[in-house]
């Protein structure tokens, strides 16, 4: 995937850029944008998959992560110029204060085959009875 243009293009490299693998609603760029265009300028760095596992609850994806090599969750990931206030925010949005979701750190596996460190969001409640998806948004054959 190609880095967008406008406010999201020329993301430079520092000690305060973030890496967000992203799944689920923030694979929109609207959303990102008006989530985070007013504190970090950011781009889409590339597709990749990480290790886990995903289920529809409805609005939104749930992640958990997984050891199986088999279980990949596919998305983008995200850099942040402004990364701790980007995250603040992403907290935020994630309902990660009320414990809907923890941010931790996961390897992304690139399209081209290169490893990358990034931040994850994982669903804290229970995934019992939730209907597990291959990807988001859910398509009929999922």
């Amino acid at each position: 995937m190609r880095a967008r243009s406008k406010r999201h293009s020329g993301v430079q490299t520092g000690s305060d850029v973030a890496h967000v693998f992203a799944y689920g609603t923030l694979l929109d760029p609207a959303r990102v944008e008006a989530l985070i265009g007013r504190i970090s300028r950011w781009r889409y760095l590339g597709r990749g998959t990480v290790q886990g596992r995903l289920y529809n609850l409805g609005a939104y994806p749930a992640f958990t992560p997984g050891s199986d090599a088999d279980e990949h969750v596919p998305g983008v990931v995200i850099e942040f110029d402004n990364g701790q206030q980007a995250l603040a925010r992403l907290d935020a949005y994630e309902d990660v204060g009320a414990g809907l979701y923890r941010r931790e750190r996961c390897l992304v596996r690139l399209v081209g085959g290169d490893m990358m460190a990034a931040w994850v969001y994982v669903y804290c409640l229970s995934v019992s009875g939730l209907r597990r998806i291959r990807a988001w948004p859910v398509h009929f054959d999922d």
